[in-house]
């Protein structure tokens, strides 16, 4: 069974790129351009990763976060930011990372690959 990943981005641009990056062989990929079909998503199915904008309309990505977290129990999630914003803070409410955006695929890869290794850790603890 592959990982699933929501990503949640309000730039249609932004998401298709996000979206290509994971390949369709090792992650289920839910792609969603507003916070209230995030939450549609996540009231049907079970997400280990969510890549989340920060700066949606109607609520921000760290509000997104502590609703989705309230459903989904090891949901390990990375925030981008198109500024930089405090990862201790993010860190401190619940967020796995912050990556500012643009960043290289390379670190996004690898931070999601780590917080899908802390889901599991979560999980079997």
């Amino acid at each position: 069974m592959c990982d699933s990943l929501l990503i949640v981005d309000d730039d249609p641009d932004q998401l298709d790129i996000l979206s290509r990056i994971f390949p369709r062989s090792d992650y289920h990929v839910v792609a969603v351009n507003h916070p209230r079909r995030a939450l549609e998503a996540a009231s049907s199915q079970q997400f280990q990763v969510a890549l989340l904008d920060l700066s949606l309309p109607d609520m921000d990505g760290m509000e997104l976060m502590q609703r989705l977290q309230r459903t989904q129990d090891s949901l390990q999630v990375i925030i981008l930011s198109g500024y930089d914003y405090p990862s201790s803070n993010a860190k401190a409410d619940g967020a796995f990372a912050v990556l500012t955006k643009p960043c290289s695929l390379a670190l996004l890869k690898a931070t999601v690959t780590r917080a899908l290794e802390r889901k599991v850790v979560v999980s079997m603890s």
